[in-house]
């Protein structure tokens, strides 16, 4: 490989010190409460996907590729998580990506906005050799993990005001460094194929006008870039010089700005792995806490007496969660569904829960539909954004008396204490398993995570596929 990305010393070459952070960390350095977190994430996000493969959307990309051939089940690089393993590794990082975030019910780093275990889990996953072991596997999700969150960082919300997906724009940086790090690369390579990555960025917003399922891919194509990246890498194909940092580098393309890079130098001494928190509703999480208001007013208040509901909302958020048009609560499809404010909050308060079977039947329940048509969405720019995803109510009678109000400041999930979250995601992680995975199995998972050792991260992989 060449040299050229190291030459000259005038400018500080912050993506090369990521990458020697990268490539040189070792589980023993990781702190046991980030070691929990990330096995918690991993099987968290295991789970969705699972639940995600028996869905329509989940079956139409198990059916592609189980057309396009399927490989030795000893090839842990291609598991495609509830389907067949595929002889592509590339094309089983996009598949899992895309299960992984096709129920929008995977893991969110709230400040940095973004979706780390879709992208780094998949490229982990398409990077193993046979003997690894559970432990690298981990290590290097960890890493993804915590790069992907700093780009994020540089940026909270800047990404997104420009029209794109945080998570799909930096997503190829951090899977081209996990995916770099179970290829046991040095720093050089970590660093070049970083730099690589950044030229296979992107992921539009377009999508929140309609539903559009594509947003699910987003994330696995992230995934596959970064495994692509790191290849390419290996075949002498030079990064860019300044790919991060430059005029028309990562950063200034994606957000415009002018931004603190010392956010990066917080790797390995600051773990944000600790503050990635999980979803307990299938939507966007910018709606969980106005579902958890929704939940509250619920148990104050006959919700028949409501005339108005008020949800206060950040500008920046409104494009997202209010639709293109703020009148419009048609359900066109699910995914349409799980980015309507409106819709999640009316079925909050009229079922008392948010699930995937009600939000996939939401079309046909008249009592929710004319609920929804009673709320509006009120523009706040005195709410925090990104921050850690709050919200704020307020409901009326058909007078316009002010009946309460309710605000939290961050999902309810994030208030859990440890033990209880652990048992919170645990059984999330069975009920998305149930009837897929038997109870043997979920349990051979669950040991292989949680006390990984010496266990081969094939061991428990094989238990995650089917044949086509």
């Amino acid at each position: 490989m060449s040299n050229r990305a190291n030459a000259g010393n005038a400018k500080r070459d912050r993506l090369a010190e990521v990458a020697v952070w990268a490539s040189g960390l070792t589980w023993e350095n990781v702190p046991h409460q980030v070691r929990s977190a990330a096995s918690l994430h991993v099987l968290d996000a295991i789970g969705v996907a699972v639940r995600s493969s028996k869905l329509p959307f989940g079956r139409g990309l198990l059916d592609g590729i189980a057309a396009s051939g399927v490989d030795a089940r000893s090839n842990p690089r291609g598991t495609v998580i509830g389907g067949a393993n595929c002889s592509d590794p590339r094309t089983s990082a996009l598949v899992n990506g895309a299960l992984i975030h096709g129920l929008e019910f995977d893991d969110t780093h709230m400040s940095s906005v973004v979706h780390g275990s879709a992208v780094v889990l998949p490229a982990a996953i398409g990077s193993i050799e046979p003997d690894d072991t559970t432990t690298e596997l981990l290590t290097a999700y960890i890493v993804g993990w915590e790069i992907l969150i700093r780009l994020g960082l540089l940026a909270p919300g800047g990404y997104q005001s420009r029209g794109f997906q945080t998570a799909a724009v930096c997503g190829p940086l951090g899977a081209a460094a996990t995916s770099s790090r179970l290829k046991k690369r040095d720093d050089v390579a970590t660093r070049n194929a970083m730099a690589i990555s950044t030229s296979f960025a992107g992921g539009l917003m377009a999508y929140a006008a309609d539903g559009a399922n594509i947003k699910r891919i987003h994330l696995g194509w992230a995934a596959q870039s970064g495994i692509a990246a790191a290849t390419l890498s290996d075949w002498g194909v030079d990064g860019a010089t300044e790919a991060l940092e430059g005029t028309y580098g990562f950063v200034k393309s994606f957000t415009g700005l002018d931004v603190d890079y010392g956010v990066l130098e917080s790797l390995g001494s600051v773990w944000e792995m600790n503050n990635v928190a999980f979803k307990l509703y299938p939507c966007c999480h910018f709606i969980h806490a106005y579902i958890d208001c929704a939940l509250e007013l619920r148990q104050r208040l006959n919700v028949n007496s409501i005339g108005k509901l008020e949800c206060y909302v950040h500008p920046n958020a409104i494009p997202v969660i209010g639709s293109s048009e703020l009148g419009v609560i048609e359900a066109r499809n699910l995914s349409s569904v799980q980015y309507n404010l409106r819709l999640c909050v009316a079925l909050a308060a009229c079922r008392g829960s948010v699930s995937l079977e009600g939000l996939e039947s939401i079309d046909g329940d008249e009592e929710v539909l004319k609920f929804a048509s009673k709320i509006e969405i009120v523009a706040a720019p005195w709410m925090e954004y990104p921050g850690s995803f709050g919200g704020f109510l307020r409901c009326y009678d058909e007078h316009g008396v002010c009946l309460d109000e309710v605000e939290r400041k961050s999902p309810s999930a994030t208030d859990l204490s440890e033990g209880d979250l652990e048992a919170a995601v645990m059984a999330k992680f069975h009920k998305n398993a149930q009837g897929i995975l038997d109870d043997d199995d979920q349990r051979d998972i669950i040991t292989h995570l949680f006390d990984p050792g010496e266990f081969r991260a094939m061991e428990w992989l094989t238990l995650l596929t089917k044949e086509a």
